[in-house]
């Protein structure tokens, strides 16, 4: 996330305009500082490439919000919503999402095409039409899938992803949306009326991380 914030600081810095140089530098950036980090993991490993499939295979899904403009945008796959209308990105073939990473290994050329090694861009809209936008990981499916389900343990359903846009407690508090997720995915282990052990379980199993904002 830092290197992302980076990159488009400075790349807004040189590009006036949100069109494909400014993508292209964006991406540039990233790289190298990727390339960076990797030679110092490669330093713990015998192969580079090792290094990189190991540490560095992340989608990167996010926005950028200006006055006038928001663009969606994304490399890997991952889930976004604007003004409650949700679009999941991916899958891709072989389940194999296009990682940023995969420009830095040359062994990885045969995996995906090389076209989805860069930035897709998934919407431009006028700022003034947006009242809420969330980004997140592929694991936010798994959530949307799980809204009818009962958190484990409570006699309460988990709920749509609406929740975290519409839900004042969510931008009062800043740990309100990890705890939610953590309700989510625990395991509750409860004694049942004959004494047998009952065990409920997470309905997360895949990284789900989520950034919200709205008007």
């Amino acid at each position: 996330a830092i290197f992302l914030q980076n990159a488009i600081k400075v790349s807004l810095s040189f590009h006036s305009e949100l069109d494909v140089h400014f993508w292209a530098s964006v991406q540039s950036n990233i790289e190298s500082k990727l390339r960076d980090l990797l030679k110092q993991l490669s330093c713990l490993s015998v192969q580079v490439t090792q290094s990189a499939i190991d540490y560095l295979l992340f989608s990167i899904v996010g926005f950028l919000v200006t006055p006038k403009s928001t663009v969606i945008f994304s490399i890997g796959d991952g889930v976004y919503n604007v003004n409650g209308v949700t679009t999941v990105i991916g899958p891709f073939p072989d389940n194999a999402p296009p990682y940023i990473a995969y420009n830095l290994i040359s062994r990885a050329r045969s995996v995906v095409e090389n076209d989805l090694w860069h930035f897709t861009i998934h919407e431009r809209l006028d700022t003034e039409s947006v009242e809420s936008l969330l980004v997140g990981t592929d694991g936010l499916s798994d959530l949307m899938r799980s809204q009818h389900k009962n958190i484990p343990g409570k006699d309460e359903a988990i709920g749509s992803i609406n929740q975290f846009w519409t839900e004042n407690r969510y931008f009062k508090n800043p740990d309100a949306v990890r705890r939610q997720l953590a309700l989510a995915n625990r395991d509750v282990v409860s004694l049942g009326a004959g004494g047998e052990i009952q065990k409920e379980n997470g309905h997360l199993p895949d990284d789900t991380t989520l950034v919200v904002l709205r008007r």
